[in-house]
Order: structure tokens, then C-alpha cells, then sequence
């Protein structure tokens, strides 16, 4: 036998196989597309149920025949598949939207044209279906195509006459869980009825309501309107092991340093035994205490002068008095750049260089000098720099730089500090005495929440806060100063008595 031939015969014949073997598979009574059951009801309290219905695929067609409505017989056909003749089976083994009734096999295969929706003239309850709408019954039609709807408005919310419901339903709207609430006249539940709590509703912790500052104890409803937190304690003295740290203290009596608070009889935490500038004792990152009169030589403290010192109200000693003048950290009439200004003091004028990702520490401007820090654009800092009593110090921070911690006690200070990511800060408030003129500028998002101004008689201050939010500092004006302030599309709750 001539081999081609042979070949074409038996591809032939694999492709008759394979078309008889596909023709007896059977199709999807229901692909995805073809049509269905829907089942939809209203999400108000007083909407009706809407009529759920679905249709069948046809067994030979491609296309589905589409859902069946109400008023209509579901699609007829069948689907294809190996059955005998005769043979019935529940309508819900061939199709999950048309579930009712007997499918019947035929020579084309499974016939559904027998199967509905719903059994006719069935009832449902509403709650099966709607879960928003629960109160009511729906009944199928009489083709078994779909629920009917009518009366208008089948399912509702809820029953006039019914009771009332729990507050706690997940269909509440409101944030109040406590109590019950009636059906209204439009046939949805008035949750307005809720109250915040009752007797029923599980409270919240102590910890959860006074936002942890109160833990101990419980809370309790008074008169369904509000939670009651007054049983609720900071600590429970009968717990000999309970302690605090005094620096995170919620309500603290002074600015602690340190130190463990015990709980008193009065379940509050006894700070008695807290540490502070001022109490006298030299404790924690302290170097001296205000209320000590020790006093202190400045050559002890590394500087030229042996002039005495005393402990400032930062309780650590106070410097003013102290200089390295004359000495290797003075610049007299020079400038430095970066981390070569760290430790220097100025004597007549300089320029501290500190800007453009350069940083410099601890830079002093020395008694009667006038000092330019520049500390500006992103990435330069100048850390804890000093201006003393006479001297006259500018610092430019602009587009992101950091001026933190400066000590401006009894010098003429004047901040620019503009645009975001720039953060200024003293240690102390600035006062700008008579004679003197001290400008501030924070606009465009600059941070100058950390500086205090005091404007005092005859002295002349400009504060300008313009688009910088909520970041302006605090400032007073006295009486018989010159006070200007501009704060356009911005907010200076803080700038007191300013024109």
C-alpha cells in the first residue's frame, strides 16, 4: 500500500473520532453570559423586593435564549449529554438558575424546558432573601418564572406594629448602640432613637476611653447618654508593684528628668519622688541645680577666664560670663566653614559657614560681636549656637536648613526661616529690647513653632508667617512697641498684639 495514503486514512479516521467524541459531550446548561437568575432587593428601609428570575441555555444553539421575566415561560431546549431516552432527573443537576422541576432526556439530550425558577404559587420568607428588607413574604408566579412583587413593596424594613429592634444591628447607620429603635411610619427603623450606651452594651475599657491615662477601673453608662469614666484611676494602690516613669507622665507637676512615680492612696501617681530642674538635687542629664547657689570658675569649664559662674534654669552652668577669648577657639574678626566652627567664639564680626549639607556645633557669637549663620538649604544645621548678652547674631535657615536650640538670653536675634522643611527653635524666649529690631520670617511652610518673641517698649519687630499653615511662633507685643505681622492664607493664633 502506497505509504501517503496510508497516513491521510488514518488522520481520517482520528478526526471522525474526535467529532463524534466532542458532539456527545455536554454543554454548560447556563454559560457564563447566557442569561440566569437575579435576585435583587431594596437596600432602603422601605423599599420593595425586586423579582428574582432566570432562564435556561439552549442545548444546539450557541446563543443563550436569554432570562426568563415575569409574565414569560423560562427558555426552551435542553442540553446535550450521554443519557438514555426516558430518563428524568431533578432540574437542579443541570441548571443552578432554573433549580425546579424535572429535566427530561431526549435524543438531543437533557430537554429543561420543564424547569422553572421557583415553584409556582411557593412562598419565601423575605429575611432568606433581603437581609436589609427582612420583614414580609414573596410568591412565585404562577410560570415558576420569578418571585412576584406585589403588593408594592413586598419587603420591608421592618413591621409597624413589630417590635423594636436592637441598637447594636449591623443595619444602624448611627455610632449610638445603646437602646432600641421603633419601625416608622416610612417602614424603616428610626435609629435616631439610639442612644450612646445602655445597660446592656459591653463599655469600654478605662484604657480605651481616657486614651490610656486613666486605665484602672471600669466605666459605666449614666442615663444612656454618655460613658462614665469617673470610677476610672490613673493607678490601684493596692498594687505595691506599680511605678510610672516620671518623664511620661500624662499630667506632671514639673518638666521631670527622671525618676519612678509610685501609686498613692488616692490612685494617682505620687510624683513625689520625680526629678526635676529645681528640686535641688543634682540627678539625670543635670550638671548643676538652679535651686543649688554652688557656683563654678569658667577655666573649670575649659575657657580662658576665671571668672565664677552660676547654674542657669536648664540646670547647667551657666556660660555668659565664660569666653575663648583670646585662644585657639577664638576667631577674631574671621570666618570658618562647616565642622571647623564647632566650639569657636567670635570676637568682632564673623560668618559662620554652615550651609549646603555643611554642620557646625556649639558655635559661640562672643559678647558686643555681630555673627551671620549661615545655616541654610537642605542638610545645614547649626546645633545649639550662642549669642550673648550684647551681641547681634543672624541666622538664615531658609529652603530646609536647621537652626535648633539656640541660646539668644540678652542678644538681638533676627530668624529667616522660610519655606518648607526649615525649623527654627530657641532655648528661651527672644526678647527684642528697646532700641532693638528683630525680624522673623516663617512663611511658606518654614517652622518656627519652637521660638518664643517678646517685643518690648521702643523695640521694633516684623513677623511674617504668609502660607506656612500652622507653624507661625509665638510672640507678644508690648505696649509702646512696634509690632507688624503678615500672615496671609495662614494661621498666628499665637502672634498677640501685633498690627
Amino acid at each position: 500500500m502506497n505509504t501517503p495514503i496510508a497516513k491521510w486514512a488514518l488522520i481520517l479516521t482520528v478526526a471522525g473520532l474526535f467529532s463524534f467524541a466532542c458532539a456527545n459531550v455536554s454543554s454548560d446548561p447556563d454559560p457564563a453570559g447566557s442569561g440566569g437568575s437575579s435576585a435583587s432587593g431594596s437596600q432602603t428601609g422601605s423599599g420593595g423586593a425586586v423579582r428574582a428570575s432566570g432562564g435556561s441555555s439552549t442545548a444546539s444553539g450557541g446563543a443563550a435564549s436569554g432570562g426568563a421575566n415575569l409574565g414569560g415561560a423560562p427558555a426552551s431546549g435542553g442540553a446535550a449529554a450521554v443519557c438514555e431516552p426516558g430518563d428524568k432527573e431533578s432540574c437542579a443537576e443541570h441548571s443552578s438558575s432554573l433549580p425546579n422541576g424535572t429535566a427530561k432526556c431526549t435524543e438531543d439530550g437533557w430537554d429543561l424546558s420543564d424547569c422553572t425558577f421557583c415553584e409556582p404559587e411557593a412562598e419565601v420568607e423575605c429575611a432568606s432573601l433581603y437581609p436589609n428588607t427582612p420583614d414580609g413574604t414573596l410568591v412565585c408566579d404562577e410560570d415558576g418564572a420569578g418571585w412576584v412583587d406585589e403588593p408594592l413593596d413586598a419587603c420591608a424594613a421592618c413591621d409597624e406594629d413589630g417590635e423594636a429592634t436592637d441598637c447594636e444591628s449591623p443595619y444602624n447607620t448611627t455610632n449610638n448602640r445603646g437602646g432600641f429603635a421603633s419601625c416608622s411610619d416610612e417602614g424603616g427603623y428610626d435609629w435616631s432613637e439610639c442612644t450612646v450606651c445602655d445597660e446592656d452594651l459591653e463599655p469600654p475599657s478605662c484604657a480605651e476611653a481616657t486614651d490610656g491615662e486613666r486605665p484602672i477601673g471600669l466605666v459605666s453608662c449614666e442615663n444612656d447618654a454618655a460613658w462614665n469614666t469617673d470610677a476610672c484611676t490613673e493607678c490601684d494602690p493596692q498594687d505595691y508593684e506599680a511605678e510610672f516613669d516620671c518623664v511620661d507622665l500624662a499630667e506632671p507637676h514639673h518638666e521631670y528628668t527622671g525618676g519612678t512615680a509610685l501609686c498613692g492612696l488616692d490612685s494617682k501617681w505620687d510624683q513625689s519622688t520625680c526629678e526635676y530642674c529645681g528640686d535641688g538635687l543634682v540627678t539625670g542629664p543635670e550638671l548643676c541645680d538652679v535651686a543649688d547657689p554652688a557656683t563654678i570658675s569658667c577655666d573649670e569649664l575649659g575657657y580662658v577666664n576665671t571668672d565664677e559662674t552660676t547654674c542657669s534654669d536648664r540646670c547647667s552652668w551657666s556660660t555668659a560670663v565664660c569666653t575663648n577669648c583670646p585662644g585657639n577657639k577664638c576667631l577674631d574678626d574671621k570666618d570658618c566653614n562647616g565642622s571647623a566652627c564647632n566650639g569657636k567664639e567670635c570676637e568682632g564680626d564673623c560668618n559662620f559657614n554652615c550651609d549646603s549639607g555643611e554642620s557646625c556645633e556649639q558655635v559661640v557669637c562672643g559678647a558686643g560681636s555681630r555673627c551671620d549663620f549661615a545655616c541654610y538649604n537642605s542638610s545645614g544645621a547649626c546645633k545649639q549656637a550662642m549669642c550673648k548678652p550684647g551681641a547681634t547674631c543672624q541666622f538664615d535657615c531658609y529652603n530646609g536648613g536647621k537652626c535648633e536650640n539656640v541660646d539668644c538670653s540678652g542678644a538681638t536675634c533676627s530668624f529667616d526661616c522660610k519655606n518648607g522643611g526649615s525649623v527654627c527653635s530657641t532655648l528661651s524666649a527672644v526678647v527684642c529690647a528697646d532700641g532693638e529690631t528683630c525680624e522673623f520670617n516663617c512663611e511658606n511652610g518654614g517652622d518656627c513653632t519652637g521660638i518664643e518673641l517678646i517685643c518690648q517698649s521702643g523695640s521694633r519687630c516684623q513677623v511674617d508667617c504668609d502660607n506656612n499653615g500652622a507653624k507661625c511662633l509665638t510672640a507678644t507685643c508690648e505696649n509702646g512697641a512696634d509690632c507688624d505681622l503678615s500672615c496671609q492664607n495662614s494661621n498666628c493664633p499665637k502672634v498677640v498684639g501685633f498690627n
